[in-house]
């Protein structure tokens, strides 16, 4: 899956299978103090980080 920008950039990527993967080309650790939406990112990480 993949987030784009109304500019057509993607802004973000997540895989579809078993192995867990995410990319940003922004900066969410700045934008969770504005929005919490963005703390998912960092508990999904947390979460199969944990797995490991």
């Amino acid at each position: 899956m993949r987030t784009l920008a109304t500019d057509g950039f993607v802004e973000g990527i997540e895989g579809t299978g078993d192995q867990c993967i995410q990319g940003t080309q922004f900066h969410p650790e700045m934008l969770r103090l504005e929005n919490t939406r963005f703390d998912a990112i960092f508990a999904r990480f947390v979460q199969e980080a944990g797995k490991r």
